[in-house]
């Protein structure tokens, strides 16, 4: 099941011929397909997305792990924040703000080490279901993007 929504509400027809475009500043290409072919617009957006180069799949795959590894350590930071916060202010179990701050650093410390390349074994056995998940979301936002770029140019 793909958890990208859909843009059912905006599906319309249109006659396209997407030939080879590339933009000097972003290096974007956009696959080669039949002249005149009629396509839905997530048809379209579903060829540009199996058409990405392997420089935009590269990116997109680095640009996938640092968001998944930032948003695990900024969660794990703003729930001790919270924590510590209700904490202190009622001078409840002081030790406790301590318990889940060392948590807090060795969950951020593992997703700093888990950034480096040498560790892509256990990145890829602790967060690949996730990872797989945003990569398509992001390769879906991206293909999105080409086609409304292509579609604003003509």
């Amino acid at each position: 099941v793909d958890t990208v929504a859909s843009d059912t509400d905006h599906d319309h027809e249109a006659n396209i011929a997407l030939p080879r475009v590339t933009s000097t500043a972003t290096d974007i290409e956009l696959p080669r397909m039949v002249t005149q072919l009629t396509l839905t617009r997530q048809q379209t957006i579903q060829k540009v997305k199996e058409g990405l180069t392997r420089r935009q799949t590269k990116m997109i795959e680095v640009i996938t792990k640092a968001m998944i590894l930032c948003f695990a350590a900024m969660s794990t930071t703003i729930a001790f924040g919270i924590f510590a916060f209700y904490y202190t202010r009622y001078e409840r179990q002081l030790f406790m703000v301590y318990i889940c701050w060392s948590a807090d650093m060795c969950v951020n410390c593992v997703c700093l080490y888990l950034n480096f390349v040498f560790a892509n074994k256990i990145y890829d056995k602790c967060c690949m279901c996730c990872h797989v998940r945003c990569q398509k979301m992001l390769q879906y936002f991206a293909a999105l993007k080409l086609v409304n770029q292509h579609f604003a140019e003509n």
